[in-house]
């Protein structure tokens, strides 16, 4: 998310469309997927995966969490090794 929204310069623009693509390179079963990423009436967005359940505010209010990760145990997920092609994926370029 941009704080600035229509009014984020050239670099935070870049930076919210090289981050977003980053992510949409991570595969794991407990981070959505980013489907797209682009730009609409001069605005940034990204695409998520639809997960079905509560909000975030839902789960902070009922105390329920998954068991918490363990230290470094992002090393053990896999990332693609490169950008999908307008043909696999939907990611806009």
């Amino acid at each position: 998310m941009i704080l600035a929204g229509s009014h984020a310069g050239a670099e935070r623009l870049a930076r919210f469309r090289a981050e977003a693509e980053v992510f949409a390179r991570l595969e794991h079963p407990h981070i959505v997927h980013i489907y797209e990423v682009g730009e609409h009436a001069g605005a940034p967005f990204f695409a998520l995966e639809f997960i079905e359940g509560q909000n975030l505010l839902q789960r902070l209010a009922a105390g329920r969490w998954s068991r918490p990760m363990r230290p470094n145990s992002w090393k053990r997920w896999p990332a693609r090794s490169s950008m999908p092609t307008s043909a696999e994926s939907s990611i806009a370029t």
